[in-house]
This record gives C-alpha cells, sequence and structure tokens, in this order.
C-alpha cells in the first residue's frame, strides 16, 4: 500500500509503502520512498490506485 504523510503547514510531503499478504493487515511500513524536497516540488505527493480498461494496475502520484 503507498499512502501520503506529512505535517500540517510543512510543504514536504512524503510517500511511504507498506506491505501485507491482505489489504486489511497486517500490513509491515517499510517507511518513505521519497519526498517533495527531495523531487523538487512542495505539496507533490497524493498517491492513487488506478486499473486500467485493459486491467493493468498502477499508482498515479499528483500535485
Amino acid at each position: 500500500m503507498y499512502y501520503s504523510f506529512s505535517i500540517w503547514g510543512d510543504s514536504n510531503l512524503e510517500i511511504g509503502v507498506a506491505t501485507g499478504g491482505r489489504p486489511e493487515g497486517p500490513l509491515t511500513d517499510h517507511g518513505a520512498l521519497f519526498s517533495s524536497n527531495e523531487i523538487g516540488v512542495d505539496n507533490s505527493v497524493d498517491p492513487m490506485y488506478f486499473k486500467d480498461d485493459a486491467g493493468k494496475a498502477g499508482r498515479l502520484a499528483a500535485r
């Protein structure tokens, strides 16, 4: 599972990842993958899961 986390008022958001055998858990947190500061764009992360018409799954991170 990808997730975003931040501190209120801080524009350096981060994307983290947690894994597990089932969506409802238990999950193991693997911490941050990247931060807004690392990619040079403030408030840049808001992950979203999607599946296209062909059934291919992916993740979007939008500003």
